[in-house]
């Protein structure tokens, strides 16, 4: 089975137990082609971070104010839920900041 690395900040790693102070990488199992959206789907269904921070689970979608990046490169917000996976992808989510 194809794996991706997934690139998690502090408060996302917090939900998963670690104790991380930056970023921290964690391997994740991916089906062949799977959709960004179906990886967060299976993530939130066992992790609750997943769940309150990045899956919006009465639209079933990501939440807008989440930024994601495959291999250094930010995905189009609008596509971002059709964005497919390959082995060794790098995956990384960071919350929105705006300000003025």
């Amino acid at each position: 089975m194809p794996t991706v690395k997934l690139k998690i900040n502090r408060w996302v790693s917090q939900g998963l137990n670690s104790n991380s102070a930056g970023f921290e990488e964690i391997p994740i199992s991916i089906s062949n082609g799977e959709s960004v959206l179906g990886m967060i789907r299976r993530l939130a269904a066992t992790h609750e971070v997943f769940r309150k921070e990045i899956f919006d689970k009465e639209n079933q979608n990501i939440y807008p104010h989440i930024i994601i990046i495959i291999n250094g490169r930010i995905i189009n917000p609008y596509g971002q839920s059709e964005a497919t996976l390959k082995e060794g992808d790098e995956v990384t989510f960071l919350p929105m900041l705006h300000g003025g």
